[in-house]
């Protein structure tokens, strides 16, 4: 029993010299602060989980002058903050961090750290990356579009494999007609298309028929 309490009474002691170990951070360096509030809040949670926790909080404001660069961001919505436990800070602490993201750089611009890297979606229907859906040259009538979703079972609105198209939550709509279907299966583009193939004025070979423009004049009054 001795034992058992001895050992608990370490891990106590481990966690609250951990709490007393983290660096003051005088400056608003924010991916510092981050990690002071991941290591806080991993201590706090664990003398939390022992039922231990309430033997620390007599140590919050000495870790609240820890971070004066933010302290005054930490408790303006909160008055009664001189009286926090450590729930509170680092609860404060988690929404602090939620609206200040760290951010790095990535080929020279800002990348939200806790944003995937931008990847580039291959075409659909030939697997090309080189280029969009919208954009591919070896599969191009809608009609073969459409088999083509059906067949691989991708949603005819945002060509996504995760659900059907009567489930799709994206508010995206066609580019050329504003209905509800992914762009590049679009009929009225492809009728336009064909309709203005149809209406060339003038054909640009000799031989070709074409419907050539009439004016009327006037000579000597005929």
């Amino acid at each position: 029993m001795e034992e058992r309490f001895g050992k608990e009474s370490k891990i106590i002691k481990a966690y609250t010299k951990q709490i007393f170990d983290i660096p003051t951070i005088s400056d608003l360096n924010v991916k510092k602060i981050h990690e002071f509030a991941d290591e806080l809040t991993y201590a706090v949670q664990s003398l939390e989980t022992l039922g231990k926790l309430s033997q620390a909080n007599e140590n919050v404001a000495m870790t609240l002058d820890k971070l004066p660069a933010i302290l005054g961001d930490l408790v303006r919505t909160d008055e009664s903050w001189e009286s926090w436990d450590f729930v509170k800070f680092t609860e404060a602490l988690r929404l602090w961090k939620r609206r200040n993201p760290v951010e790095r750089r990535l080929s020279g611009k800002l990348l939200n750290a806790h944003q995937e890297e931008p990847k580039v979606r291959e075409c659909v229907y030939c697997e090309g990356k080189s280029h969009k859906s919208t954009e591919c040259t070896k599969v191009t009538s809608s009609a073969e579009r459409r088999v083509m979703l059906k067949k691989k079972r991708l949603c005819y609105n945002c060509t996504s494999p995760a659900h059907r198209a009567n489930e799709c939550q994206s508010r995206s709509k066609c580019k050329h007609c504003d209905r509800r279907h992914h762009t590049s299966i679009c009929k009225r583009k492809e009728t336009e298309g064909k309709q203005e193939r149809k209406t060339l004025l003038i054909s640009t070979e000799q031989n070709a028929e074409g419907i050539f423009p009439v004016v009327q004049i006037k000579v000597d009054g005929v």
